[in-house]
């Protein structure tokens, strides 16, 4: 199946690395890899910065403000739940190029991370996942309200595939975050 993201920018989370997911990753324009393996630095954590300089694709860290500072990274995500990673911490990642990120489910989280310096937010989960309940889940209309109210570059997440991918299109989203592509690929 051929995935058209001419639009917006394409977050895939991944915790391990090898050969066949290099092949898909370079089939799709605008990707943006975020890892999320909390055992940095590896072996499979310096084939992706490789893999990725290489091939001109950013990558982002989970969580881990010292590694996207030690290996000049693109980026930081900074999870809802995690409070620690302070405006100041966020300042030193901004002077040295470092786009911080926010994930949050809700306004509350959303504050924090705009507290914490991140200009773009994760919004999850956009559709239904077996991890959040239905009442849980934004939609189309919601996250486009959320979109208008929070003045802020939000990026939908949660239940994105390709059987509900066009709908994306439909929101104010600057791009898509999935962790479940590498299995939609096959």
């Amino acid at each position: 199946m051929k995935f058209n993201n001419h639009l917006i920018n394409i977050y895939i989370f991944i915790d391990s690395f090898n050969n066949l997911i290099e092949k898909k990753f370079l089939k799709i324009k605008n990707i943006r890899i975020i890892y999320e393996n909390t055992n940095i630095p590896s072996e499979n954590f310096f084939k992706v910065i490789k893999f990725c300089k290489i091939n001109k694709i950013k990558l982002y860290v989970l969580d881990n403000f010292r590694i996207a500072l030690k290996y000049k990274l693109n980026g930081l995500l900074i999870s809802s739940y995690n409070k620690e990673i302070s405006k100041i911490q966020s300042i030193q990642l901004k002077k040295k190029n470092i786009e911080i990120f926010g994930k949050a489910h809700n306004q509350l989280e959303f504050y924090q991370k705009i507290r914490q310096g991140c200009g773009t937010i994760f919004l999850s989960p956009i559709f239904f996942t077996k991890k959040y309940g239905i009442n849980k889940i934004f939609g189309i209309s919601k996250f486009n309200l959320i979109s208008l109210s929070w003045n802020s570059r939000l990026v939908a997440l949660g239940g994105i595939g390709f059987s509900n991918y066009r709908k994306i299109k439909m929101t104010k989203s600057v791009g898509i975050g999935m962790k479940s592509f590498v299995k939609d690929l096959d």
